[in-house]
């Protein structure tokens, strides 16, 4: 999870080279060994920081809002990855 989601970010040119290292040592520090079948959700709160809950059980907060933006644009960005899930995801036909 965290190598696609470094590629994600190289693919999408977010963040300088300094932040996205400081997010994933800041991920890996988190994030548990994540399988299939498992739920790791983020949640961003109105002052852009970025909550991580795994199992329903919360793991912790990034207070960043530039990572919350960045996280989620793996997603709901224009030119992310997967076009189709982005319009679903964004509620669009």
């Amino acid at each position: 999870l965290l190598s696609a989601t470094a590629a994600e970010w190289q693919r999408l040119g977010l963040g300088s080279d300094a932040e996205r290292q400081r997010w994933l040592g800041q991920l890996a520090a988190l994030w548990p060994d994540v399988q299939a079948g498992d739920k790791l959700t983020f949640y961003v709160d109105k002052g852009g920081a970025g909550h991580f809950w795994w199992q329903e059980k919360p793991l912790g907060t990034l207070a960043d809002p530039q990572f919350s933006a960045a996280f989620l644009a793996i997603w709901l960005a224009d030119n992310s990855r997967d076009p189709a899930l982005t319009r679903r995801l964004r509620g669009q036909p």
